[in-house]
């Protein structure tokens, strides 16, 4: 699936879940907290320039379709430093549960991998990304789902072979 679509399936599979998680109706859209897990040194870290387009790109999306996404730095600023990176998601979900105003329906979880690997065949690093995230209904823990999406090589440029981390 192309990364672009990735908000399209959490969009589809809140849509198909509003009931379940105890709203009245399709009408009443869950406050959703979209939270990235970078716990994993092999995940691209909170705050890069990847993770800030792919977390805009999925916010933008879900507001567009009329969910109640709200900020994570400002509502959860008051509980924990949001601007730390590498925290785990028993944290984020912690964290979910603990923001008041306003209190949060769901969160989506997601895990952003990106590689570059040598082309056996040509002087040229070929790109990957994968991004995979969850579901969940924060004050139950109960998972509504979940999703993943990789591209590369094919369909992504090659990178220069000195290009580093960030490039």
């Amino acid at each position: 699936m192309p990364l672009h679509l990735i908000p399209t399936v959490i969009l589809s599979l809140l849509t198909v879940l509003v009931l379940p998680i105890g709203l009245s109706s399709a009408a009443d859209q869950p406050t959703l907290l979209l939270m990235g897990d970078d716990a994993d040194e092999d995940t691209v870290a909170r705050h890069s320039r990847i993770f800030n387009r792919v977390h805009a790109a999925m916010r933008s999306q879900m507001q567009a379709r009329g969910f109640h996404v709200y900020d994570e730095t400002a509502v959860s600023m008051d509980v924990t430093n949001p601007n730390r990176v590498r925290r785990p998601d028993t944290e984020l979900v912690t964290v979910a549960r603990t923001v008041s105003s306003p209190p949060i329906d769901v969160i989506a979880i997601f895990q952003i991998y990106a590689s570059a690997r040598k082309n056996p065949y040509a002087d040229i690093n070929q790109l990957r990304i994968r991004v995979a995230g969850r579901l969940l209904q924060v004050q139950t823990g109960r998972t509504l789902g979940n999703f993943e999406s990789a591209l590369g090589p094919k369909g992504l440029p090659p990178l220069p072979v000195k290009c580093d981390r960030d490039c």
